[in-house]
C-alpha cells in the first residue's frame, strides 16, 4: 500500500497542534486498553501520531514500537518519550506494510483513530493478522459516522467536497456493525466491543485465530 507525499504533508502540518484535541481521547483509550496488556508483551502502535498511546502503555509491557507516516509526528513522539524518560518505546517513520516488520512478531497491535482514514480496510486487517502472534490481540478505536443520524449526515455532506479536492484525507464513514464484521472476516474473534466515547467511536478488542 503506497503512501503519497500529499498524505505525509497533511499530517506533518497537523503535528504541532495534534495534541490539543486527540490527546485526551487517546489517553482515555490507552487506559481502556491497559487491562489487556501483560509484562513482556511486544506491542505495535500503528498510526502512533505524537506517541501519546505508546508512552501511556509502555510501562505495562515489554517493548512498544510506534509507527507513523508523518516524520513530524515521529519527532514529537520521540521528544515525548525523552521528556517522560520512557526507554522501552521506539518510534519510526514507517507504514504497516514496511517489510522490516516480520510476521508473527507482536503480541498486540494497537490502532487508535486510524482505521477510518485508510481506504483499504481489508488489507490493513490482513496485514495486522499476519503481524500478530497466534492468539495475539488487535485493539482499535475507530470513528464510526456511518450510522444514520442528523449530525453524521451533515458531516458527510460537509466533508465530501473537502476530501474530493484534497483538502483533507480520505475518511471512511463506517457503520459499527460493518467494522466489526470486517474484523471477524479477516480471522479475528471478537472479545470486547463498545460504542465509545458516546456513539461516535467504536472500541474493539479482537483476538487472532489460527496459526
Amino acid at each position: 500500500m503506497n503512501i503519497t507525499q500529499k498524505e505525509e504533508k497533511f499530517w506533518d502540518r497537523l503535528a504541532g497542534r495534534f495534541d490539543r484535541n486527540p490527546e485526551s481521547i487517546n489517553s482515555a483509550a490507552a487506559d481502556k486498553a491497559k487491562p489487556w496488556l501483560r509484562p513482556g508483551d511486544q506491542v505495535l502502535d500503528f498510526g502512533c501520531a505524537t506517541g501519546t498511546v505508546s508512552c501511556a502503555v509502555a510501562p505495562s509491557v515489554g517493548k512498544v514500537l510506534g509507527i507513523d507516516i508523518s516524520s513530524k509526528m515521529i519527532e514529537f513522539a520521540r521528544e515525548k518519550a525523552e521528556r517522560f524518560q520512557i526507554e522501552n518505546v521506539d518510534f519510526q517513520k514507517s507504514s504497516l506494510f514496511d517489510q522490516r516488520l516480520e510476521h508473527g512478531t507482536f503480541d498486540l497491535v494497537l490502532a487508535f483513530n486510524v482505521l477510518h482514514l485508510i481506504p483499504d480496510t481489508r488489507a490493513i486487517l490482513r496485514r495486522t493478522h499476519a503481524l500478530l502472534k497466534p492468539g495475539g490481540l488487535f485493539i482499535s478505536l475507530t470513528t464510526c459516522m456511518g450510522n444514520r443520524t442528523l449530525t453524521n449526515t451533515l458531516l458527510y455532506l460537509a466533508f465530501q467536497p473537502l476530501i474530493k479536492f484534497g483538502a483533507m484525507p480520505f475518511l471512511h464513514f463506517f457503520k459499527r456493525e460493518a467494522l466489526e464484521e470486517a474484523v471477524i472476516k479477516e480471522g479475528f474473534q471478537m472479545v470486547e466491543q463498545e460504542a465509545w466515547p458516546g456513539k461516535a467511536s467504536c472500541f474493539l478488542v479482537s483476538r487472532k485465530l489460527g496459526s
